[in-house]
């Protein structure tokens, strides 16, 4: 009897050490004494990007944050975080692994095995692959024999923004739209690859909004109220959070300038709206009339013989197509005639009515 109690001891003791997870990181030193001391330099973590890019940090914060709460067995904690920073940058491998063992602690075979199974697809050669198919062995032996599935709610989510992808807006007022709809899918928790051709899709179809908005009217600039301006200054919030390409960050930016010179002559800051008008300009080389604004803002605030000055720039740039050009020109005549120089804003108005 004493045999068989032994026996069955160490057979649990065995399935113990196989089916445990590991952790995911050793945040203590042996010291001399052969005492516990906890290392005080900042503990090592593989799969850490380590750059310094906006996504890059979110990711390793989450990644660090979701190490913390594993090893204080935090698991809803971890369940978190290792699904942010999956929903981050979603084809790193390493928090699936992570959550794959979160999942395991957790007591859901299931979810473990199919995010364990994610990890050795994204990660076949990767130096724990042993390990973790020996960790997997043990959640298929306690999921029984229902496979995994999508949520239902997310199932339903996803083709809901697919559809509108397809079909719909990018983003309308109020963050709707496909966007809305793709926040709608991360806050459920969802946790795939997929996240990142989503994004990708979702990211073009905003920007060609944005692009579309801005084409000119009759060759000479946007006509756009205030409240399509706002919602344009949205649309390059959601770019700058969607986008995973610095290059690309840069031209989010530069077209915010745009949007700014504009807000700002709406708003009635003349003197912010000529600088604006300037930078926009410089970082938007395409688009020229955006200096148009700084001709508005400069005639608001009576200097009209800085207005004129860049509205000739502008026209001889080539900023506006033939209709703009006459138009420019007839606005050209009311400066001079402002000015007091009717002969010119007659010789003015009669090239542009000639054309």
């Amino acid at each position: 009897m004493m045999k068989r109690r032994r026996w069955l001891l160490n057979l649990s003791l065995i399935l113990t050490l196989i089916l445990a997870p590991a952790s995911l990181v050793a945040d203590e030193d042996q010291g001399e004494s052969g005492e516990s001391t906890v290392s005080a330099e900042r503990p090592v973590m593989d799969g850490l990007t380590g750059g310094d890019t906006a996504w890059e940090e979110a990711f390793d914060g989450a990644m660090l944050e979701g190490r913390q709460a594993y090893n204080s067995e935090d698991w809803p904690g971890a369940e978190r975080a290792f699904i942010r920073a999956i929903q981050v940058l979603p084809d790193r491998p390493a928090p699936y692994r992570n959550l794959a063992r979160t999942y395991n602690f957790m007591g859901d075979f299931r979810s473990a095995t199919e995010y364990y199974d994610r990890y050795l697809r994204m990660a076949p050669d990767a130096d724990d692959v042993e390990a973790i198919r020996l960790e997997r062995r043990g959640t298929v032996a306690r999921s029984g024999d229902d496979p995994w599935r999508l949520p239902g709610d997310q199932r339903l989510s996803l083709r809901a923004l697919d559809r509108e992808l397809d079909e719909g807006r990018g983003l309308s007022g109020g963050g709707g739209g496909a966007y809305g709809l793709f926040q709608s899918l991360l806050d459920m928790n969802f946790a795939d690859q997929e996240i990142g051709r989503l994004r990708q899709r979702l990211e073009r179809k905003i920007s060609t909004e944005f692009e579309e908005a801005l084409a000119v009217d009759d060759g000479f600039l946007p006509v756009l109220t205030a409240e399509q301006w706002a919602l344009q200054a949205q649309r390059l919030d959601a770019l700058s959070e969607l986008t995973r390409s610095e290059g690309r960050l840069e031209d989010i930016e530069g077209r915010r300038l745009v949007v700014d010179a504009a807000t700002a002559l709406f708003g009635g800051h003349y003197e912010r709206a000529v600088q604006l008008s300037d930078q926009a300009m410089e970082q938007n080389p395409g688009l020229l009339y955006v200096g148009w604004y700084g001709v508005i803002a400069l005639v608001e605030m009576d200097h009209l013989d800085r207005a004129l000055s860049r509205l000739d720039a502008l026209v001889e740039a080539g900023a506006f197509a033939e209709p703009g050009r006459r138009r420019a020109a007839v606005v050209r005549a009311q400066l001079l005639r402002r000015l007091g120089d009717h002969d010119q804003a007659a010789q003015s108005l009669g090239e542009a009515l000639s054309k």
